[in-house]
């Protein structure tokens, strides 16, 4: 009896100590997915107001640039369906709601880039760029999950 309790003792601690290696591993994983992201909004915000200034007189950068746009909404997307560890559910809400208000510019602006009515001035102090450079804040929240 006594080696049947020690054997079972062994076995729940063993199990616990898996799902705290898998948890670390899941806030490694999910910290790293969340950084790739953060890293896509400002690449795009470092190239953004190139293209927005060139998109002005060039139809095949406005064109570019829409196929930007859209392809950080579908990033957005697949960013805010991951399912966050515990320990990144405030920082995964807080990029959500970032994302919710980009989504939103983003389909404010598009419908300026159909118009044709591009003015980089006007995009450089944007609700969209503004929303991503509060995106790229948190990259440093992020890189914290990953230590």
């Amino acid at each position: 009896m006594k080696k049947a309790w020690i054997l079972l003792v062994m076995v729940a601690v063993l199990l616990s100590g898996c799902a705290a290696v898998e948890e670390v591993s899941n806030s490694i994983n999910y910290a790293k997915q969340a950084a790739d992201y953060i890293t896509l909004v400002s690449d795009f915000a470092n190239e953004a107001q190139t293209l927005v200034e060139q998109a002005v007189t060039d139809e095949n950068v406005r064109k570019e640039l829409e196929n930007k746009l859209q392809a950080l909404q579908q990033s957005m997307e697949s960013f805010n369906k991951l399912t966050p560890p515990e320990i990144a559910q405030d920082i995964h809400q807080q990029i959500v709601s970032y994302n919710e208000q980009l989504n939103a510019a983003i389909e404010m602006y598009m419908t300026t880039l159909k118009d044709a009515k591009i003015d980089p001035t006007t995009f450089e102090n944007s609700e969209l760029m503004k929303t991503v450079q509060e995106l790229s804040k948190l990259a440093q929240q992020i890189e914290g999950l990953q230590q």
